[in-house]
């Protein structure tokens, strides 16, 4: 449960650093957020992986 809780908040920080880095860049903020989830999501992914193999 922590676990879940704990990528929770991870998500949220990355959508608000999406929209920080998106808004002093003059660029599209969704897609800084879109990608920072997509990065953290990966990470996830990867994370799980390399638990089951150990």
């Amino acid at each position: 449960m922590h676990f879940i809780i704990s990528y929770l908040i991870l998500i949220g920080l990355l959508i608000y650093l999406g929209n920080y880095l998106g808004k002093i860049s003059g660029g599209g903020r969704v897609r800084y957020a879109v990608n920072l989830v997509a990065a953290g999501v990966v990470t996830l992914i990867i994370s799980l992986l390399l638990g089951q193999l150990t």
